[in-house]
């Protein structure tokens, strides 16, 4: 395949620019990796196609992946058009999309497929003791730490529940495309083979933490509700969630806590994260 012209930049992450381009008269993005290893991402995205979540579904799941060039380290996919369903401190139509994303992420953990990549709970809390250490001092964090070494005391016996499955590994409304046809995911640069909750449990705390950054109280009811219309999906998660949740939405707060520029900038809001993380730990 040849690429013709590339016509518009999108942005994306920056170790991971992305922009869309014309391969055979047909609209494509393409992301480029810098540091990533992006040709056993284009090889993860390929197998994920070929699953029940992928091309055989109805939307399929993600966009075609379509190749991937070692030259310029650029992984080439189909162009969905759409927009993403909320954005940090902005719902958009999360509360409205509900029951369709929560299939959508059923779908996914059923998928069959197995990232190479591991994250069960054990290596979760090592993650965040690396981000403790990175907010040591920095304005509204007091306590993270604390919090982190009640997820490590507890990690081995969490990731004893867990059955992994699939995983977006950044699992929120910002990273599934309202398209023409219904959701797709989008962002997969974090497939991993991990335990439901850490999807499950990362995009109920997505939703409290930007209720809580768009100015309204933190609120549990749509986390409460995403959970129910995704087992309706995967009934037989139901126990596993429940033991694991606790674990995951604890450390799914820290993530957002550590990781969401506009804290930094709002110590006050990130102190309340922190604090309701330490209220959810208090279940495990």
């Amino acid at each position: 395949m040849q690429r013709l012209n590339a016509d518009t930049g999108l942005g994306g992450h920056a170790d991971r620019p992305v922009h869309r381009s014309r391969v055979d008269g047909s609209s494509v993005a393409v992301k480029r990796y810098v540091s990533a290893d992006g040709a056993k991402l284009f090889e993860e995205q390929r197998r994920l196609w070929a699953s029940p979540f992928g091309g055989r579904r109805t939307p399929p799941g993600l966009a075609r992946p379509v190749e991937w060039r070692p030259e310029s380290r650029e992984l080439v996919a189909e162009w969905i058009p759409g927009g993403a369903l909320g954005s940090r401190g902005d719902l958009g139509l999360t509360e409205h999309r509900v029951e369709e994303s929560a299939h959508l992420l059923a779908d996914l953990h059923r998928s069959g497929v197995e990232p190479r990549r591991r994250r069960d709970a054990v290596r979760v809390a090592r993650s965040l003791r690396r981000k403790a250490d990175d907010l040591r001092d920095v304005p509204g964090s007091a306590g993270f730490d604390v919090i982190v070494a009640r997820l490590e005391a507890v990690a081995a016996a969490t990731a004893r529940h867990e059955r992994p499955v699939a995983t977006h590994g950044d699992w929120s409304p910002r990273n599934v495309l309202v398209s023409p046809d219904g959701l797709r995911l989008i962002d997969l640069d974090r497939l991993q083979h991990a335990g439901a909750a850490r999807d499950v449990e990362y995009w109920g705390a997505w939703a409290w933490a930007t209720l809580r950054l768009s100015g309204h109280p933190g609120s549990w009811q749509l986390a409460a509700r995403y959970r129910e219309a995704y087992l309706a999906h995967r009934p037989d998660a139901r126990a596993e969630l429940e033991r694991t949740a606790p674990f995951h939405r604890t450390a799914a707060l820290l993530r957002i806590a550590h990781g969401w520029s506009a804290l930094r900038a709002d110590p006050d809001t990130m102190a309340s994260v922190i604090a309701v993380a330490g209220v959810v730990s208090a279940l495990l």
